[in-house]
């Protein structure tokens, strides 16, 4: 039998531990299941992934923006120096063209005052360089000077030369106009060549300006230069073939 007390003892004991196990279910937190913990972990790695990708286009926008503006900055830069350059080119050519017309009317009027001289040196030198001396007599002489100097030419070309023996010759081979003294190569290849530049002695300076290379300089039977303005008329009026002859002072080739 219980007694009283007995019964209350057990219903206090009851009630403790009714209590502690209610408290116990109270404060208890709620079990995390692991994929809800998987499913926020993979949320944070896209969102780190999402912000890598735009801060990466931020920089190749970045990027791409300098190089435009580079671009830009160079293709002013060489547009400048175009417009540069055909201003130049444009004040250069009005200079030339100037300068050409007036040289070539200079030059038209040596040349033909020169030609004018060559016709007539070879003959002015024979009649006023003779001298009493025994033999043929001075008409006689003056005779066989004409006579060489008309052996001369004018031919229409080296090749119509009949002695084919090299030395000055008269030609003329632009029809009615004057002919010019030019000094053909008869032996060597074959023959009918027109020297139109001899150097081998230094003797005759070539360090010369535009009019002289125009007109021409020095001696055909020595160092001298035919000429552009008989050159341009020779090669524009037939074709002709070029030699180029170099030989050291060894004479080797």
């Amino acid at each position: 039998m219980f007694s009283y007390q007995d019964f209350s003892s057990l219903v206090l004991l009851i009630l403790l531990v009714s209590s502690s196990l209610s408290t116990e279910v109270v404060t208890k937190p709620p079990a995390t299941s692991s994929s809800d913990v998987g499913n926020g972990f993979g949320y944070e790695v896209l969102l780190s992934k999402l912000d890598f990708i735009e801060y990466k286009f931020m920089e190749l926008e970045f990027e791409i923006k300098e190089q435009n503006e580079q671009m830009m900055r160079n293709q002013a830069r060489l547009e400048k120096t175009h417009e540069g350059m055909a201003w130049m080119m444009s004040r250069l050519e009005q200079a030339v063209g100037q300068n050409f017309t007036s040289v070539m009317g200079q030059s038209w009027q040596i040349l033909q005052q020169q030609k004018s001289c060559a016709n007539h040196e070879s003959l002015r030198k024979s009649i006023f360089s003779l001298k009493p001396i025994k033999g043929p007599s001075d008409n006689v002489r003056m005779l066989f000077d004409l006579q060489q100097f008309k052996s001369r030419g004018p031919y229409e070309s080296c090749k119509a030369e009949p002695s084919k023996t090299s030395g000055k010759y008269m030609l003329q081979p632009f029809g009615d106009e004057e002919p010019f003294v030019a000094y053909c190569e008869q032996t060597k290849y074959r023959g009918g060549w027109i020297v139109i530049q001899h150097r081998f002695d230094g003797l005759v300076d070539f360090y010369r300006n535009w009019t002289e290379y125009k007109a021409g300089f020095g001696d055909p039977e020595k160092e001298y230069w035919i000429g552009l303005e008989l050159l341009h008329k020779m090669t524009a009026a037939k074709t002709y073939q070029l030699l180029v002859e170099l030989e050291d002072y060894n004479g080797d080739y």
